[in-house]
This record gives C-alpha cells, structure tokens and sequence, in this order.
C-alpha cells in the first residue's frame, strides 16, 4: 500500500504549483478544408484549425509549466527555450504536434513521456515543449474567437 500514498503525496504537490492552461490537440486522421494538400500545411487565417490543417479539439487543463534552457539542437536553432509541461494522466491524450496556450504564450509539444508510479501505472504525463514561431497574432486571435476570451 506505499505506492497509493506515495501517489497521493505526489498529486498534493503537483496541485500546488499546477495552473490552468489550454491544450489544442491536433487530429491528423480528419483534414481541415484549408489544408494545402502539395505543402502539407493549413491556412494561417483559418478559424477552424488555427492554421494546423487539421481538425482540433481545445481543451481546458491544469498544468504545470517549467522552463529551462537547453543545448541540443531543434530543426535549426542551437539555442532553444525549452519549457516542460507536467500533467496529471486524466488530461490524456496530449502528443507531439499538440499546442499549449497559457498567457498568450503559444508552445508546441515535441514528444511526450509518461511518467510510472511504482505500481506501474501512469500518473503523468511529461511534455516538453517550444515556442511557437510563425504567425502567433492571428493564432491567438482566432484561438480567442473560438474560446470565447
């Protein structure tokens, strides 16, 4: 029975310094109509999927937020701001590819690891993520519209 306390010990803490934040994830099995099929990309300006090209789904999750700088290299920057997120698995599924909005700061999941409690389930899921580069104002615009803030 360790495992159950130690479990409950560890969500007593991650609920204080957890805050709330959005996730939009991005289903890659339904296209948008604006998704430019010989690019592979979506339309900036679409409302419907924020210029993801694929269909998503906006959810509202508390989270934990912890930025760090990193040294490794990410497509082609060497110096990368590299925030971890932290979320209880009960706001699974959240994958690479997914966006986090929290302040009108926009980050994109790069991968996703779960983290084990000593009985073997999931209780976390890890998520590091980067800032979102192109095209911010009109993301954040139209992810104001569709929330409603």
């Amino acid at each position: 029975m360790l495992h159950k306390s130690f479990n409950k010990g560890l969500h007593r803490l991650i609920k204080k310094v957890e805050w709330p934040m959005y996730v939009i994830n991005v289903d890659q099995s339904h296209k948008c109509k604006c998704l430019n099929h010989q690019a592979n990309t979506g339309n900036v300006n679409c409302p419907y999927c924020l210029g993801s090209g694929y269909k998503i789904k906006i959810r509202k999750i508390m989270g934990v937020k912890q930025p760090y700088e990193s040294k490794f290299k990410m497509s082609t920057e060497l110096d990368n701001l590299v925030t971890t997120y932290y979320f209880d698995q009960k706001y699974a599924p959240i994958k690479k590819g997914d966006y986090i909005v929290m302040n009108d700061e926009i980050d994109v999941i790069r991968l996703t690891r779960n983290f084990r409690s000593d009985s073997g389930d999931t209780q976390f899921i890890e998520a590091p993520a980067v800032l979102k580069k192109y095209d911010n104002q009109i993301f954040l615009e139209n992810f104001h519209r569709i929330v409603g803030e």
